[in-house]
């Protein structure tokens, strides 16, 4: 009865609230990891690119 009783259940909420913020900064972490390899694996070739799109923009 106490698994599924009145005992257990706001402690179990609580559990599961604390569970689930770290998971969404494990998330967060991950994509930011993402982001910073992307970046610097693409960053000389992505800055060309917007260099050669901005030269062909009209007044440049």
């Amino acid at each position: 009865m106490t698994r599924s009783g009145i005992l257990m259940g706001p402690r179990r909420r609580g559990d599961l609230a604390g569970q689930s913020l770290v998971e969404y900064g494990f998330i967060l972490l991950f994509i930011a990891l993402a982001v910073v390899g992307a970046l610097t694996l693409l960053g000389n070739s992505a800055a060309d690119f917007y260099q050669s799109v901005v030269g062909l923009l009209p007044g440049s």
